[in-house]
């Protein structure tokens, strides 16, 4: 479904009808066509007001949509975009189709026009941005189109640099090539803290594991080994001291083929699980 919000959820948060994305879980049971992911629950937690019930909006969908687009339309509007599945096969095999429900960009776009016209005047799309200049690639590439991995990997030396130049000249090559990586992370994440600090906790029961995810922290900012965290990052090491915390979920000798039992068993196991970990954290 596609979902807009008219009405505050949570007190003093704006309110956006932009239309997002909405999955039910159906498996065929009447009774447990849930929402997915555990939305309600999140926003429970937060004591926000809760969603329209699946059930009642495929009951009932003109209900809960605002079609004729009303400018007095104040609650939420909900839209069945989607209710069957993707159970595509190859034609020479009852398996299922390997892709499963990914198209081609030529098939997304003949899909987003079909919607259009099902939905004209309801889904009013701009005009398609043109581009002015060719895709820049190669070296040419800027920063904005780079990813993590282009900026992490490190500086590559030729086979006729490594004829030429001497050992300290390449290693100043690298660590050159390594010091202006690292700024590049660090004026991105300063961009976007504005002044304020990154806390970054470190949850560990183990040794092991609290020496791995801090080498790997470390990895990921690029520090070399005698440098620390920048002074904006606040690195947070916390012991779990509480082994039931990591033991998994009681589900009460039930199994998912149990149905509703099984899944009122692990909601109230989780909930309890969380709860427990908030008095710990």
């Amino acid at each position: 479904m596609l979902m807009g919000m008219n009405e505050e959820r949570l007190s003093g948060y704006d309110i956006d009808s932009t239309l997002i994305r909405l999955t039910i879980d159906n498996n065929g049971r009447e009774e447990s066509k849930q929402w997915e992911f555990q939305l309600p629950n999140l926003l429970s937690a937060f004591k926000a007001r809760s969603l329209q019930s699946s059930s009642d909006i495929l009951l009932n969908p003109i209900k809960y949509n605002n079609l004729q687009n009303r400018p007095d339309w104040k609650k939420d509007e909900y839209y069945i975009v989607h209710a069957e599945g993707y159970k595509y096969k190859h034609e020479s095999s009852k398996r299922k189709h390997s892709i499963k429900p990914g198209f081609s960009l030529q098939e997304r776009g003949d899909i987003v026009n079909q919607v259009l016209q099902l939905l004209d005047n309801v889904l009013i799309p701009d005009e398609p941005i043109q581009t002015d200049i060719p895709t820049p690639s190669g070296q040419n590439t800027p920063l904005a189109m780079r990813d993590y991995k282009f900026i992490s990997q490190p500086k590559t030396i030729t086979k006729q640099q490594k004829e030429k130049l001497s050992q300290d000249k390449i290693q100043e090559l690298v660590a050159k090539h390594h010091q202006e990586r690292k700024i590049i992370i660090a004026n991105a994440i300063q961009r976007v803290l504005t002044g304020k600090f990154m806390y970054i906790f470190l949850l560990w029961r183990e040794r092991d594991t609290h020496d791995i995810v801090y080498q790997s922290l470390r990895d990921v900012f690029l520090l070399n080994e005698d440098e620390d965290f920048p002074d904006y990052i606040k690195l947070l090491s916390v012991w779990i001291d509480n082994d039931k915390l990591l033991k998994p979920l009681d589900t009460n000798g039930l199994a998912p083929k149990d149905g509703q039992e099984f899944d009122k068993q692990i909601s109230k196991e989780y909930q309890h699980k969380r709860e427990e970990w908030r008095k710990s954290l």
